[in-house]
C-alpha cells in the first residue's frame, strides 16, 4: 500500500515539474540524476527497500 501510495505521489510531483518547466524562467533545472538519485534515496528510506529495489527506482525514475 505505501508503494501504491509513493507511486501516486510520484505522478502528480513529476506532472507538476512538466508544469513548471513550460514556463519561461530563468533559473536552470535541477538535474535529472540529482531529481531522481533523491527520489530513489526517499523512497528506500521510507519503504526501507534493498539496495536492488531502490536502483530500479532511480532507474524508472531516469526513463520517465
Amino acid at each position: 500500500m505505501k508503494k501504491v501510495i509513493l507511486m501516486v505521489a510520484m505522478v502528480f510531483a513529476t506532472s507538476g515539474l512538466v508544469n513548471a518547466n513550460t514556463n519561461n524562467y530563468s533559473e536552470l533545472p535541477p538535474s535529472k540524476f540529482d531529481e531522481c538519485d533523491g527520489f530513489a534515496t526517499f523512497a528506500g528510506d521510507y519503504l526501507e527497500l534493498s539496495y536492488e529495489e531502490e536502483h530500479e527506482w532511480f532507474t524508472w525514475c531516469m526513463e520517465n
